[in-house]
């Protein structure tokens, strides 16, 4: 098995030191050095762009029986299915965004006409993508109301959700959080645009009273 990477790259300002190939029992890593990027739209492009051609030059090389893409991004998705189409194999896609919809929501917040385009355009993609996969696997069963009604066959989807990491898991609860008379609630997530908190929240806490408090 192989898995094809990137060097740690989220933030300009922290790196971490990490060899290019590291083999682990019948696992091969294989991480792919990208450009420094300030996290803008532009440079995260040309970081991906870096990435898809060496990754793209990778798998044909290795020519593999069998592609997983994974979606943190839609386009590393395609990039799976381009490869799978081009080496002639079967590929499997796991969903872990609706990319279409956040992309639209971002760009429709400056320009209706644009956030219509880039819609249009990444869902066609989806549709591709997800129509042509062996199987694809959400995180979420909301997923599959939502790609029903955008034309999508389900039939071979999955639903495998996200885990709790062990360290998690045997943590100490607190025995007196009920007593308490303010309850408070904790959000531990991204906050963007996407996430729609400005939304969500007033209203939930406005319902909730003043016995819930809100740690975001």
């Amino acid at each position: 098995m192989h898995v094809i990477t990137t060097h740690p790259n989220r933030y300009a300002s922290y790196k971490v030191a990490a060899s290019n190939i590291k083999l682990d029992g019948r696992v091969t890593i294989h991480r792919i050095a990208l450009p420094n990027h300030q996290s803008g739209m532009l440079s995260q492009s040309r970081a991906f762009f870096t990435y898809a051609i060496s990754a793209y030059r990778l798998c044909r090389k290795l020519n593999p029986s069998f592609l997983i893409g994974t979606t943190g991004r839609l386009m590393t998705g395609v990039l799976t299915g381009v490869s799978a189409h081009k080496i002639g194999c079967r590929y499997f896609i796991d969903l872990r965004d609706i990319f279409s919809e956040a992309i639209s929501d971002l760009f429709s917040q400056k320009n209706q006409i644009l956030g219509g385009v880039f819609k249009t355009v990444f869902s066609f993609l989806e549709r591709k993508l997800f129509n042509n996969a062996a199987g694809v696997n959400v995180v979420s069963e909301g997923f599959y109301e939502y790609f029903q009604k955008e034309g999508i066959d389900i039939s071979n989807w999955s639903f495998f959700p996200n885990g709790v990491d062990q360290e998690f898991i045997n943590l100490a609860t607190t025995k007196d959080v009920a007593s308490k008379k303010v309850k408070t609630i904790l959000y531990a997530g991204n906050i963007g645009s996407g996430q729609g908190l400005d939304i969500v929240l007033p209203g939930i806490a406005k319902k909730l009273g003043s016995d819930y408090h809100f740690l975001v």
